[in-house]
């Protein structure tokens, strides 16, 4: 049938099996040292951020003489709204909450970002308003030629299948319709967990898919507190109190708030636990093949540390 994934819908065509295998140590040890090389990395740029903000707290230096000492690590943004990206930054949910709980001239606690750490100081709010026509012009238009397109590849994807079920080839279909076809690397049988920017499937094996639910986390807006999670979160959106907050920790196939997504999993996975024990669970990403490295990095941080014993990310199918 036809599967739908946060690029788009997609057939699928089962070419081959293979028999499980353990790859030698030697096969993974390049991918061990680099694993831990990264991690290594982020500890120490976690830590420096920590201790910076200490050292400001301490009032042992001001954030003023740390951007003059340090100028290739401060950023400036133009101003943003609760609920858009921030150039330089990216659609960071937690980063836009933050943001918006200071006070001019007040100093954040250190907030994690996709491409690292970070800390950050309101110099200026403006109030919020409503926008005239002619500033959101091209925005409308890029929304509406978004949802025409992906109106455009649904009803291409039923033509395929339905012409596949005629009795026409998949390759032939592909170059009819101006498609390209590729391969995936074999997938291998077990526990897995599906992360994905609209929902989370966990898979037992034996058992089947144990959970389904959308990639959607509430929390309080002034300490984090989780409110709902998946279904319940969602069920929230557009009737959330000014004091709670609904955010989508995926955004476009790539972690947009490191924090949210690893507590959003680590709750979907704690509300199966009881009856389905996931051991070292393989994690599968779709990741589109616009994400950086840093994003990459993102996800099997996220995984890594939730106990996956394996990550596989998965390019963005067309």
């Amino acid at each position: 049938g036809i599967v739908k994934s946060p690029f788009g819908y997609h057939l699928i065509k089962l070419t081959g099996i293979k028999q499980a295998y353990t790859e030698p140590f030697e096969k993974v040890k390049s991918r061990i040292n680099k694993l831990l090389i990264e991690q290594k990395s982020d500890d120490l740029a976690k830590k420096e951020a920590e201790g910076m903000r200490e050292r400001i707290k301490e009032k042992k230096i001001t954030f003023t003489d740390y951007v003059k000492k340090h100028p290739f690590r401060y950023n400036s943004t133009p101003f943003f709204s609760s609920t858009e990206k921030v150039e330089g930054v990216g659609w960071t949910p937690q980063f836009n909450q933050v943001a918006f709980s200071l006070k001019p001239g007040e100093i954040s606690s250190v907030v994690q970002i996709p491409q690292g750490y970070s800390i950050l100081k309101l110099v200026e709010r403006k109030t919020s308003r409503i926008p005239p026509l002619k500033e959101i012009t091209q925005k409308i238009k890029e929304k509406v030629v978004q949802e025409k397109a992906k109106r455009t590849a649904e009803e291409k994807a039923k033509q395929i299948q339905k012409e596949i079920k005629e009795g026409e080839n998949l390759s032939s279909l592909v170059k009819k319709f101006g498609l390209e076809y590729k391969s995936l690397e074999y997938l291998k049988r077990g526990d897995w967990i599906d992360l994905g920017t609209s929902s989370t499937l966990i898979y037992a094996k034996g058992k089947g898919i144990v959970l389904n639910m959308p990639s959607i986390l509430a929390v309080g807006r002034k300490d984090g507190r989780i409110v709902g999670v998946g279904k319940k979160a969602k069920e929230m959106l557009g009737k959330t109190p000014q004091n709670i907050v609904v955010v989508r920790p995926l955004q476009n196939g790539v972690v947009a708030d490191y924090d949210a997504t690893q507590r959003m999993v680590e709750y979907f996975i704690s509300q199966i636990q009881p009856y389905h024990r996931l051991v070292g669970p393989k994690m599968v990403v779709g990741v589109p093949s616009r994400a950086t490295k840093v994003e990459k990095k993102a996800l099997v941080d996220i995984a890594t540390h939730l106990g996956a014993r394996q990550v596989q990310l998965v390019h963005e199918p067309v």
